[in-house]
């Protein structure tokens, strides 16, 4: 068996693994606070908070939008553009449900004909994204997390200060790439030139710009959830933080659809001891029905795109 179709076996096993850990913790979580959970204030203000968050979180899918687009054409998109976009990026995030959590890029690719790009140019822009993605989130929680005011022992001062050296160094590598790419690319021939001839016209700093202003929406829309779930004096930066490193993790698993079971098992995890265990696990699962509610908006609202605009 060739080394690249063992690495791939090997990386669908352990997320296999860590998704039946996960899932195994869930379930014992629930089997002990199933009637707490019943018992919980679900009421008009709770529900209520979930439209409204979800809404807001739908909402925010116009930032990783514009991003893609920005990343896809090089530049701001015009109106007429940006509803083509968000009419491909909205139908194609539902694939993230299905089996593989791969789906909703190959979607991209394959709605994405109709934006007029190629599909070099359109795996390009989902490729970057992914490392804005992880790079956005990156800086948002280690910015928290090494906080000297930060009195949640998640992680230890020293292993802190590595973590924010190495997003600066990312933060660093992203910010030199448009630069060193070109004069590198430059040297070589053929489809690689042509490569680097669409990275240099893509202004990488709007686009994200865009992409973190995202999950910053996303981390507050987090922290404001749990306020109405709990009446802990937890710092709310900090549940913002851990719903983003939850996200994090829940994107990296292979096989996670939508991170479904990963991000709730980090949530849990990282917030019983604060909150308890059964507030922890409310939240999870509300968490949870809001990015599912706000998935299917933003499918709804994709596909009421008229047909005339789904085209150049």
């Amino acid at each position: 068996m060739p080394f690249q179709r063992q690495l791939k076996l090997a990386a669908r096993l352990l997320g296999y693994g860590v998704i039946a850990f996960c899932l195994w913790y869930l379930g014992n979580a629930l089997a002990d606070h199933y009637q707490s959970l019943i018992e919980f204030k679900w009421g008009v203000t709770v529900w209520s908070t979930l439209l409204l968050t979800s809404v807001v979180y739908a909402a925010s899918f116009l930032f990783l939008a514009l991003s893609w687009a920005v990343l896809l054409f090089g530049k701001m998109p015009s109106p007429r553009q940006a509803l083509q976009v968000f009419s491909v990026y909205g139908r194609s995030s539902i694939g993230k449900y299905l089996p593989s959590n791969v789906l909703h890029f190959v979607g991209r690719q394959v709605l994405g004909k109709a934006l007029g790009e190629s599909q070099i140019r359109l795996g390009l822009a989902s490729f970057v994204e992914i490392g804005f993605s992880l790079l956005s989130v990156i800086l948002l929680t280690s910015a928290v997390f090494s906080h000297p005011d930060n009195t949640i022992n998640l992680i230890n001062p020293a292993q802190s200060q590595l973590l924010l050296c190495f997003t600066i160094l990312l933060l660093g590598m992203a910010c030199a790439f448009p630069y060193i790419w070109p004069k590198f690319a430059n040297r070589n021939l053929g489809r690689l030139s042509r490569f680097c001839d669409q990275v240099s016209t893509v202004p990488f700093a709007t686009a994200f710009a865009l992409n973190f202003l995202f999950f910053l929406a996303v981390g507050l829309v987090a922290a404001f959830t749990s306020t109405i779930l709990s009446d802990s004096d937890l710092k709310l930066f900090y549940i913002a933080a851990v719903y983003l490193m939850s996200w994090l993790i829940g994107y990296v698993v292979p096989g996670a659809s939508g991170g479904l079971g990963v991000r709730e098992a980090i949530i849990v995890a990282q917030l019983s001891p604060e909150l308890g265990e059964a507030t922890a696990l409310a939240f999870a699962i509300f968490m949870r029905l809001q990015t599912t509610l706000a998935d299917g908006i933003v499918f709804a609202m994709a596909f009421s795109v008229p047909e005339r605009y789904r085209k150049i």
